[in-house]
């Protein structure tokens, strides 16, 4: 299997260590054959990547699972017509359209939050119920990806 995480920028260092941990879980466990990071910006990041990590143009040569950790970058996936199993992680922006967020939910697009306040504010939002909480489970548990 095929995993991508796409953030804005690469030194969003809390959403890049989940994304390092996560790869690094799955090439251990033989869950996914191939990972990559896909960024919109390039910044400062002191970690050292498990993989290739590509400016975000690149995503039209992608398919597989891939988790993103903002509305924008949902908003540049969903375009893109690929075989792309598409997750956003709700919570990690501060600010939120909450309209952006109804709209990107009426599309194939499968929600796990941060914490469980997030998961109780989404309901609240946009009344869907997310799939998981990173409180609560794995990312790869939330995925479906192994039983970790």
């Amino acid at each position: 299997m095929n995993i991508g995480m796409y953030v804005n920028s690469l030194s969003n260092e809390d959403q890049i260590q989940l994304s390092i941990e996560t790869i690094e879980i799955g090439f251990n466990n033989q869950a996914i054959d191939d990972a990559t990071i896909f960024y919109d910006s390039v910044g400062f990041s002191p970690f050292i990547f498990p993989c290739g990590a590509f400016n975000s143009t690149e995503l039209w040569n992608f398919s597989g699972k891939l988790i993103t950790f903002s509305l924008d970058c949902v908003r540049s996936s969903l375009k893109i017509v690929n075989n792309i199993d598409l997750y956003y992680c709700y919570g990690w922006e501060n600010k939120i359209n909450p309209l952006n967020l109804i709209d990107a939910c009426s599309n194939n697009l499968k929600i796990f939050t941060k914490t469980n306040n997030d998961t109780r504010e989404l309901y609240r939002l946009t009344g869907l119920n997310a799939i998981g909480s990173l409180e609560n489970s794995s990312l790869f548990k939330i995925i479906g990806t192994t039983n970790e």
